[in-house]
């Protein structure tokens, strides 16, 4: 009950974070292109507004962008580009402590202390990188503004003049949205660093030691983590009596702590049974012990003796009563309102089509943000030789692409003077489409698979499988319903 119960509120956080991820960029798409490229659509902004004293005044549009049918720069800037920055850069900054290869074990997030109850706060993290950094940035969206630059809207049928500005938006879009989220990364190693600086000393120590040869179990608590490689940072005074006997076991484990060792594991089962868990070894790995000639008796000597005091854990009931109450209640009032929002504004201007449009968007996003939540359970469960691939993550991007493209296709080809037919297309496209789709993990799924270079290129090859299946079908699909149909 309690695992369904997690999973249901991880199920409301990520549908809260899409909604609050799609609602900023649909401002960011307004604010960088949308009323440029159509004036007067945008209700809240007012194309040609002059600058006042060098700052932008109320309502002036950034005109950087446009999608692919723009003339501004022929839309190989985006205007989905900010948010796919602003997304990938939170979700680096989001890196927990394992990715970012800080010494301190469980970190969720490496900005705050160990002891932080946000650390315990698992849920939420979740609804932050899937539901708020997935629904922000869209694949889908930016993969549409470049099936469109590559074709044009109907009326210019010139495939041959826009292949250069369709790789380059492609270019620009994976190689700002991937420095981006290193950069978010970057960050959060700078605040780690800022604010612990005994765990950046430490983390200094560990890597020069590791360039030594030396293995460095994180597991252990700090004492023992940084006292067997003979870490080169402070630690707390010990007894001499009962230090010797943790001395003793080092010495006899040297060799075995080594790169390259075959004890290696063997050695960091042993100590993390022991000094991590306070739980006695099997016979057998006693005995093994004994012939390795580990002086398994000094290391239990010291853990009757040992008297350090490690930094208390912070005990956090499945998840605070801050996280579990009021979260449920919070969503279904968000999505009341945009549909009242939707129903109850009918007039026909600007501003009531901008709000009403988002309004439809943001209701729809939670479900687009699940359903890729769901899809992602693929991931790593592909066997054979292409095991490596992402298949969740390449799934939500491609359905989501054709999704969008589709409905960007019938609305550039039909038309409709109606609200609700037209509003219903650029909601599944902007709303739908946008949250089922992501760059945030996209990148970062392309981050952890370079770690790998140049032994392997499996990042730059799904960049090429993602980008390729995704632009070919889309390309098809849009040339046959714009042209052909």
């Amino acid at each position: 009950a309690q695992r369904e119960s997690k999973k249901f509120l991880t199920g409301m956080y990520i549908a809260l974070g899409a909604m609050i991820g799609c609602f900023f960029r649909i401002i960011l798409a307004q604010l960088f292109g949308e009323e440029c490229l159509n004036p007067g659509t945008v209700g809240w902004l007012a194309s040609g507004t002059p600058l006042c004293d060098g700052w932008l005044a109320s309502g002036t549009p950034l005109c950087v962008s446009g999608d692919g049918g723009a003339h501004h720069m022929n839309g190989v800037i985006f205007a989905d580009l900010f948010a796919n920055l602003l997304g990938s850069f939170i979700m680096g900054l989001m890196s927990s402590g394992d990715k970012l290869q800080v010494p301190v074990p469980g970190l969720a997030v490496v900005w705050l202390p160990a002891d932080h109850m946000f650390q315990k706060w698992s849920i939420v993290h979740t609804g932050i990188r899937t539901g708020l950094c997935g629904a922000l940035t869209t694949f889908s969206s930016w993969n549409s503004s470049m099936i469109v630059l590559l074709y044009g809207t109907g009326s210019d049928f010139s495939i041959a003049t826009n292949y250069a500005n369709t790789f380059l938006g492609y270019l620009i879009g994976v190689e700002t949205a991937l420095g981006s989220y290193v950069f978010g990364k970057t960050a959060a190693l700078w605040i780690h660093r800022y604010r612990s600086p005994e765990l950046a000393a430490e983390a200094d120590a560990a890597l020069a030691r590791k360039e030594q040869g030396i293995a460095i179990n994180k597991n252990l608590p700090e004492f023992e983590r940084r006292y067997l490689p003979k870490l080169d940072v402070p630690t707390p005074s010990v007894d001499p009596n009962a230090i010797k006997y943790l001395e003793n076991w080092r010495i006899s484990t040297e060799e075995g702590r080594k790169f390259g060792s075959h004890e290696l594991p063997f050695l960091e089962l042993v100590e993390e049974c022991m000094i991590r868990d306070g739980e006695e070894i099997t016979p057998a790995m006693l005995e093994r012990c004994k012939l390795l000639g580990y002086d398994i008796k000094s290391l239990d000597s010291w853990m009757k003796m040992r008297d350090v005091q490690q930094p208390s854990k912070l005990e956090t009931p499945f998840e605070d009563n801050l996280v579990k109450n009021g979260i449920t209640p919070l969503v279904v009032i968000l999505i009341g309102l945009m549909l009242v929002g939707l129903v109850m504004i009918q007039n026909e201007d600007a501003y009531s089509v901008t709000y009403r449009t988002m309004c439809f968007s943001i209701g729809l996003a939670p479900f687009g943000a699940l359903l890729r939540w769901q899809l992602s359970s693929f991931n790593g469960n592909v066997g054979g030789a292409y095991s490596w691939i992402p298949m969740g993550t390449l799934t939500a991007n491609l359905l989501a692409s054709v999704v969008s493209i589709f409905t960007l296709s019938v609305d550039l080809r039909a038309g409709s003077e109606y609200f609700w037919s037209g509003a219903t297309l650029r909601a599944m496209r902007i709303g739908f489409s946008g949250s089922l789709s992501t760059v945030s993990t996209f990148v970062s799924e392309i981050d952890g698979m370079n770690k790998h270079l140049p032994r392997g290129h499996h990042g730059y090859t799904y960049i090429l499988v993602t980008l390729g299946v995704s632009g070919f079908t889309c390309a098809i699909l849009y040339g046959f319903i714009v042209y052909v149909i």
